[in-house]
């Protein structure tokens, strides 16, 4: 990172969480958020998977904690609250990275259980993670909350049915959280909240 762009996006002190940080995009969210200066928190289904980005981290004199979790039970996200909060006293960004996606496969093929573990995944845990966090946050000053989704979430198309359709009930609970937490934000700050 350069040190325009560091001083742009000065993270020092700040402790970021990321899900699916083991790899692609939650692993380069992760590094990027350390380039910037961040510890981080890597949400991994293993530790193992997410150790080798740790010491990533690590090396550009980061702080790292690996937390095994499942993103689809409530539990684990629990879990994973608590233990971030335990090493590092306080979170400042959530970056909700985590998802699952399917081959192609027409409507008529998916089954209960298939439906139900894609909006566990892609749609209750990261809610259930992001309430959690906020509670937390707005006690301390607040925070960033980054839903990651598709643009499928917003002209899905055929045959990727459960991947739209879970990616589009994250998008709209975005705008829920925003709508519901943004204000608690910008009144501490005696600033009025735009709205998009």
């Amino acid at each position: 990172m350069t040190k325009k762009a560091r001083a742009l996006f000065d993270l020092s002190g700040k402790v970021c969480l990321v899900t699916g940080a083991n790899r692609g995009l939650g692993r380069a969210i992760a590094i990027g958020l350390a380039e910037a200066g961040g510890d981080v928190v890597l949400a991994c289904r293993t530790k193992d998977s997410g150790e080798a980005v740790a010491r990533e981290i690590e090396a550009q004199g980061c702080r790292a904690l690996v937390v095994p979790c499942d993103i689809g039970r409530w539990a684990d996200l629990e879990r994973l609250v608590n233990q971030a909060y335990e090493a590092f006293g306080h979170c400042d960004v959530l970056v909700n990275n985590a998802g699952i996606t399917h081959d192609p496969l027409p409507l008529t093929n998916v089954d209960e259980a298939m439906f139900d573990r894609f909006f566990q995944v892609n749609t209750k845990g990261p809610m259930h993670l992001a309430t959690l966090v906020a509670q937390r946050m707005a006690k301390h000053g607040g925070g960033s909350i980054v839903n990651v989704i598709t643009f499928g979430a917003i002209k899905p198309g055929g045959y990727l049915s459960m991947y739209c359709s879970s990616k589009a009930a994250m998008r709209s609970l975005s705008r829920s959280m925003a709508e519901e937490w943004a204000p608690r934000a910008f009144a501490s700050t005696r600033l009025r909240p735009g709205r998009s």
